[in-house]
Order: C-alpha cells, then sequence, then structure tokens
C-alpha cells in the first residue's frame, strides 16, 4: 500500500487481496486498476445521495479526467481509477456536502508501465471496451480488436453462484469454479443480472437495497471479490440489474441512484454494461388473463425509461466505455433503442428456436449506416428443449459469418444455475442439470475452439457474404472474408462431403484451404480448392457429413 505524504490517502493497486490468503503485488501499473482510500470524519447519514465527491486525476501528457467516488461503509470512502499511461500523476479532490475534510486534498504517484509478458489482455491492452475505427467490431482500450465470447450467467453473483460456498459437495466457490473454467476455454467476457439475491453471510441484502437509498457494504465488497477475480482470470463482465417486468416498479431517481454507484465502484474495472435483461419484452395478457406478451403502456414506459437509463450511464461514465442493452427476442423486440446515441453495439436476443434468426437478418443489421458492431447475444442455448451441442455450434458459426463480431454462450441448467439434481425450476425450458454438469457440457470448449480458429485470421477485417447454397442440396454454407486475404466458410451438418461448394473468388491457385475440426480444433493438412470455368472456385470434398470449417489464405 502507498500512502501520500499527508497520510490522509492511502493508495493501493486492485485486485484487493482474496480470502483464502493468495499475495498481490503492490505495484501500480497501466491499465490495472488502484483505489484512494479517504477516511472521513463523520459518518454520512446518506451516502447514496452524496454525489459531489470526486478527484480530477492528471496524466504525465497532461490529460484530465474526472471520477466520482463512493461511501464503502461508515466513514471509508473510496475513489477507483485506471490508468491508461505510465509515468507521474497527480490527483485532487472535491467534496462540500459530505464534509469538508475530504475537500481539496492532493498528491501524486507514479504508475510503471505495464509487462512486457502481461499475459492477462485485459491489463496489456486495457479492459475497458472500444469501438473499432471501422465500426464493425469491438476494441480493448489502446484499439486491439476485441474479439467477444461470452458466457450468460443471469443469476450471478448471487447465492446461487457465490464465492463462499457451493451446493456442488468439495467445491469451495461456485463463483471461482465458473470463471476458472471458462477463462481456460477461452471466454472473455460473461453476461450477468445479479438475480437470485445476496449470499446469507454478505449482509443479508442485495442491489435492490440500493433502489431505496440503503447502502448494504458488505454485499458491495462480496461483489468486488467476484468482478476482480474474473478480471484476474481474464473474464471481462458485461453487468445488468434485473429483467423485464421486475423494473417496472423502480422508478428513473431510484435506477440512477444504483447506477451512480455502480459506476463509482466499478467503473474502473474491466466491465461493460447491458443494463438490464430484454428491456423492452411485452407483458400483457388476454382476455382470460393469460400472458400474451403483446405490448402494453406500461411496457412502453419500461422500455423509455431504460432508454434514459442508458443515456444517463453513459453521460456519467468517465471512460465512455462502448455499452449496450439486453433486448428481447429479434422477431418481436421493437428495436426501441436501436437509434439511442448511447448504444454502441447492437446487442441482439437469437432467441431459442431451433434455427436461429436466418442469415439475412444478421446482414441487414451489419449493412445498416452508421455502421455499429453487431454482437449475437442470446439463442438457442445448450439442453434449452434439448438442443444438442451441434444446433448450438451451428448458430454461433452462422452469427459470426454473417457479420456478429462475437458470440454468447448460454447452457440450461447454468444461466439459470441448477443447485442440484432436484433443482427443477425453469424446466419448461428444456431439461435440467446441476449446474457442475451443465458447466461441462460440450459446447463450451467448443466456442473457445471457434474463436481460435475466427482468430487464426485477420477477423476484424472480416466482411459478410450471402449464404452460398451447396449445389444439388437446400443447405447453406456461410462465408465471411477478408477481401484477397483470408476466407472462413463454414458447412452445416448434413451436406454431402461431394456437394459442390463454389466461392465468389477468382484465381484457385492462389489460395490454400486448412479444413477445421469445429469439435476438437483439430486442422487437417493444407488442400486446394479448384477453379470453376464460369467463376469462381470450388472447395475441395470434406471427410464426412458432420460440420467442417474451411480456412483459405492466400
Amino acid at each position: 500500500m502507498t500512502t501520500n505524504p499527508d497520510d490522509q490517502v492511502h493508495i493501493r493497486p486492485l485486485p484487493h487481496p482474496f480470502p483464502d490468503g493468495e499475495e498481490q503485488c503492490e505495484t501500480l501499473r497501466q491499465w490495472q486498476p488502484l483505489e484512494l482510500i479517504f477516511t472521513a470524519a463523520i459518518t454520512c447519514a446518506q451516502p447514496l445521495d452524496a454525489w459531489d465527491f470526486r478527484a480530477v486525476f492528471t496524466g504525465p501528457d497532461g490529460s484530465r479526467l474526472d471520477v466520482s467516488g463512493f461511501c464503502d461503509g461508515q466513514r471509508r470512502w473510496v475513489i477507483r481509477f485506471r490508468p491508461d499511461q505510465p509515468g507521474a500523476w497527480r490527483f485532487e479532490t472535491r467534496c462540500l456536502s459530505v464534509e469538508s475534510t475530504l475537500n481539496g486534498l492532493s498528491g501524486a504517484f507514479t504508475i510503471e508501465p505495464r509487462l512486457a509478458d502481461e499475459a492477462n489482455p485485459l491489463f496489456f491492452h486495457g479492459g475497458i471496451p472500444r469501438v473499432g475505427a471501422t465500426g464493425r467490431h469491438l476494441t480493448y482500450s489502446d484499439g486491439t480488436p476485441f474479439f467477444w465470447l461470452g458466457d450468460t450467467w443471469w443469476f450471478a453473483p448471487s447465492k446461487l453462484v457465490p464465492w463462499n460456498g457451493s451446493s456442488k459437495p468439495g467445491v469451495a466457490s461456485t463463483f471461482r469454479l465458473l470463471v476458472e473454467t471458462r477463462a481456460s476455454q477461452g471466454f472473455n467476457t460473461v453476461q450477468m443480472a445479479f438475480l437470485g439475491g445476496a449470499e446469507a453471510d454478505a449482509g443479508g441484502g442485495d442491489w435492490q437495497l440500493a433502489l431505496e437509498g440503503k447502502l448494504d457494504a458488505a454485499y458491495w465488497r462480496r461483489i468486488d471479490t467476484c468482478l476482480d477475480f474474473a478480471n484476474r482470470c481474464g473474464l471481462m463482465p458485461v453487468i445488468g440489474f434485473g429483467f423485464h417486468q421486475s423494473l417496472n416498479a423502480p422508478t428513473a431517481g431510484q435506477l440512477q441512484r444504483l447506477w451512480r454507484y455502480v459506476l463509482a465502484r466499478y467503473g474502473a474495472l474491466a466491465v461493460t454494461f447491458l443494463i438490464c435483461g430484454e428491456y423492452n419484452q411485452g407483458g400483457g395478457t388476454d382476455a382470460a388473463g393469460k400472458v400474451n406478451h403483446s405490448f402494453t403502456e406500461t411496457d412502453a414506459a419500461r422500455t423509455q425509461k431504460m432508454i434514459e437509463l442508458g443515456a444517463y450511464i453513459k453521460a456519467h461514465d468517465p471512460w465512455k466505455r462502448a455499452m449496450t442493452v439486453h433486448p428481447w427476442a429479434y422477431s418481436v423486440e421493437g428495436r426501441h433503442a436501436w437509434g439511442a446515441p448511447w448504444l454502441d453495439f447492437t446487442l441482439i436476443q437469437g432467441g431459442h428456436g431451433k434455427d436461429g434468426p436466418p442469415a439475412s437478418y444478421y446482414r441487414e443489421i451489419w449493412d445498416r449506416s452508421p455502421s455499429r458492431p453487431l454482437l449475437e447475444g442470446e439463442v438457442t442455448y445448450e439442453g434449452i428443449f434439448g438442443f444438442s451441442d451441434s444446433i448450438v455450434r451451428c448458430n454461433a458459426w452462422k452469427a459470426v459469418c454473417s457479420g456478429s463480431c462475437g458470440f454468447t454462450y448460454g447452457a440450461q441448467g447454468l444461466w439459470y444455475p441448477n443447485q442440484n439434481a432436484e433443482d427443477t425450476k425453469f424446466s419448461e425450458w428444456g431439461p435440467t442439470l446441476p449446474w457442475w454438469e451443465a458447466l461441462a457440457r460440450p459446447g463450451g470448449v467448443q466456442m473457445g475452439i471457434l474463436r481460435s480458429i475466427v482468430e487464426s485470421v485477420t477477423w476484424s477485417r472480416l466482411e459478410p457474404v450471402p449464404p452460398i447454397r451447396a449445389e444439388g442440396t437446400d443447405a447453406d454454407v456461410f462465408v465471411t472474408r477478408d477481401r484477397g486475404r483470408a476466407i472462413l466458410a463454414y458447412v452445416p451438418e448434413g451436406v454431402p462431403r461431394s456437394a459442390k461448394i463454389v466461392l465468389p473468388e477468382k484465381d484457385a491457385t492462389k489460395w490454400r484451404a486448412t479444413l477445421a475440426d469445429p469439435r476438437t480444433g483439430e486442422r487437417h493438412a493444407a488442400v486446394f480448392p479448384a477453379s470453376v470455368p464460369d467463376g469462381g472456385i470450388a472447395l475441395p470434398d470434406r471427410p464426412d457429413e458432420r460440420d467442417w470449417v474451411f480456412v483459405l489464405e492466400t
């Protein structure tokens, strides 16, 4: 811990030491969050409504950033910061309403450069997501392309996905096991909606207390541990609070209070925001009182409230990270937020029909002007309605080849974490498994393989091609290309191995094709396409009628 000369401010890096006693480096580094800790003379009576405690940070190049602080309980106040440059930094606090002892404090600290061998891309490239220069993909803070590969844990962090304890015997932390497993498989994001309530030993409350102006510091400290640990493992939490009709009751002011606190507490971490789940779902009923999901005035009011909340979050986020909102299913969601200037990338929910959206739907969004990154955020979770890994795999590849700059996976039994074999909540969506068995579904590994194949080319330059029909069949092959440099062609399961597939390219002699197995990642020896007399190049035969990926490079 670094102590300021006047001993009024303590500066230390994040993440914090964890409960099991792990050690951490005390060096302050570029792209890694730090915190300034202050002790007030008195306890603030309404800490969630005291928003003028802040610090202005001045960097080595003279750039300035104004960052809000937050109360961490009693007399403890904190300001978190993420330095984007190495060198000498200065800060000065401003505080009028909490108490004068926190006003006008100043100091300096030195930021060391990022480690040359830093393996965590969130700490090497910076974990505040941006929109790439072309408007087609996301990047890390330094502009390096960021291929989004997410999992879905709507009930995390909570008593159902705790940091301490687990419903699986022998597991000390459900949350930690989920993070470590997905990180090892190549995932780099996870979508969370904080459903499920607080852990029993975390103060007895949860985030909803903040809507009432009540600070449950123990709850938020537990969330600190979870989000910090995810960042340490290379995962970027994509966070929101609540789902559809549950957000009818909170007022705009209550939601703003919650998000001001969240921005102050977590804005410096490698996170981004989806605000909530299914902000624009219809909740109407028919004459008999049965839910038919018609769009009512109540739904319209909630939808507008959440769109305005998005603008509020963007306005108060000093880092101006790329953010979005999670919508209802693509065919009925109404596109209400699509024109909002704060919406940096278009997250869609492809829904849970077996085939997902048609490729033309993705392409229509990709073609919109001005361009925004497109991201498939929820489609055919593995196990929902019994969907196999092959169905999920096909829909993931279709989305990516049709313009999605990443993909979010989900598993029945894990999006809501079934606590044991007897927990059949949400069984109407399909057969349920305990969360640890759902975690082991084969699709999780296959999503990491998808990412590795896509990233084997310069994926940020890829442009979708309209699906190509395999000759003599009614099956489409999904294709994306970096013009003149690389092509990815996904051939779905069931296409006859010898069915001719002709790509709209010229001069077959300049292309080399590698056949990649989307189930295992195994690459077959290079093969070469053949020229077609009337134009195009024909892909070689495949070993069998399972799905395969052709990777063509010049």
